[in-house]
């Protein structure tokens, strides 16, 4: 391992609670009886194919570009694409800020990882006898190497867009409808239509009956939401989704989670078809 030419930092100092999973370091120090638990452990992931070394420490990630790599210039242009399929990964908001240079002797020092282990919380709510709680439950999510491998073998327009759109939709909740169906709607235009997407995607596990009811919600007129795709009708009734309270408030948490779980999955299988697809060239 060489020094890098430079490096990015990226740094998850914002924290976006309306993630169905979502990082704070101060719920997970409570959860976890006191103790202090670093989300990510101090580690590296090597991906040599790509002329770059990935630093995971704690609520950052620095992107090491090597190079004397054959694939160094590679490298550069995938830092962005890495950095949308990581937060869409580990469900936190990283920032990209500049980053200190890291000397040759510290990286090897650095333990190599097949896979990333995050502790973070996840919302989930319990019943009482008089009202719902809202808890933060701490888990452990992994991240394989491969499937970070996996995204960049594949990466095209409609995939860097489909992730980007689902991203925005997250950090703008007031408008996560609209940029959820934009992130469908690239992967649905790939194909170019709901019968091809359906043919090719249903073999991957699509649902795509959640598919159809999702677009619905969306662009329905007759029955709208204040957040949908198109105006009302005249003379119909609105709806309108909390969005101050999205996983609290009984419909705005359905509509939100069944959105949210939709395109996710839908960018998942979608990755996977890619994937089958390249292998077969």
């Amino acid at each position: 391992m060489v020094i890098p030419k430079f490096s990015f930092s990226a740094s998850s100092t914002i924290r976006n609670p309306y993630y169905v999973i979502h990082n704070d370091p101060d719920l997970i120090y409570k959860y976890f009886q006191g103790e202090k638990i670093r989300i990510v452990k101090k580690c590296k992931i090597s991906l040599p194919k790509y002329g770059m070394v990935l630093i995971f420490d704690d609520n950052a990630i620095t992107f090491c570009i090597d190079p004397d790599s054959e694939v160094d210039e590679h490298g550069n242009h995938f830092v962005e694409p890495l950095l949308t399929y990581l937060r869409f990964a580990t469900y936190l908001n990283y920032n990209m800020v500049a980053g200190p240079r890291i000397g040759k002797d510290s990286i090897n020092d650095l333990p190599c990882e097949d896979k990333v282990i995050l502790n973070i919380g996840k919302i989930t709510q319990a019943k009482t006898n008089e009202d719902v709680m809202t808890k933060i439950i701490p888990i452990k999510l992994e991240i394989p190497k491969i499937k970070v491998e996996d995204y960049l073998s594949v990466i095209c327009w409609e995939l860097y867009l489909a992730t980007t759109y689902y991203l925005l939709g997250c950090q703008n909740i007031e408008y996560f409808l609209i940029e959820f169906y934009k992130s469908a709607e690239v992967i649905k235009n790939y194909f170019g239509s709901d019968k091809n997407l359906k043919s090719c995607l249903g073999p991957y596990g699509l649902n795509f009956n959640a598919y159809k009811k999702f677009k619905q919600v969306a662009n329905d007129e007759r029955n709208p939401l204040n957040i949908g795709r198109h105006a009302p009708k005249k003379d119909t009734e609105l709806s309108f989704i909390d969005v101050k309270n999205i996983i609290s408030e009984p419909k705005s948490k359905h509509v939100f989670e069944n959105s949210t779980q939709v395109c996710r999955d839908l960018i998942v299988i979608f990755i996977d078809y890619l994937k089958a697809e390249s292998s077969q060239d």
